[in-house]
């Protein structure tokens, strides 16, 4: 984890958490209150955890699969402190699998965080289905 610049970590922090709206173009019933879709997120902020990688966070699953870890997380590193501390562009954070195959990572912008969760959380999509060697995963 990379807590260099507080503000880009913030920036990012909050696009991850960011309620995204999946309702359908076809579905525009103004009565229907769509507030979006949340990834429920335990966001560690300590800076006691940075230099974090994601093979650390694999080794550290075993033990955190008890404290209730999910089967992935998101790692904000230099990159993505970069990329967001820039001309506010899209910036990406690295997703690592703990589950299924650790230590399998992809990029994820973080505005795409949602679609990420909505996936391998129901099974539609698996970890290996974003994993496109050097590509950016944009939802």
């Amino acid at each position: 984890m990379d807590f260099s610049d507080p503000k880009a970590w913030r920036r990012l922090a909050k696009a991850v958490s960011t309620p995204v709206d999946f309702s359908s173009p076809i579905d525009n019933d103004p009565d229907d209150f769509d507030p979006g879709y949340s990834v429920p997120l335990d966001v560690i902020d300590d800076p006691a955890f940075a230099g974090i990688t994601a093979a650390d966070l694999v080794d550290a699953a075993e033990l955190s699969e008890a404290a209730g870890m999910r089967g992935y997380a998101i790692l904000v590193d230099t990159r993505s402190v970069a990329e967001a501390a820039g001309d506010g562009g899209l910036a990406s954070v690295e997703i690592v699998d703990l589950a299924r195959i650790p230590g399998q990572t992809f990029r994820c912008l973080a505005t795409s965080v949602a679609t990420v969760h909505a996936n391998l959380s129901t099974g539609n999509l698996f970890f290996d289905e974003f994993t496109t060697g050097d590509e950016v995963f944009d939802g």
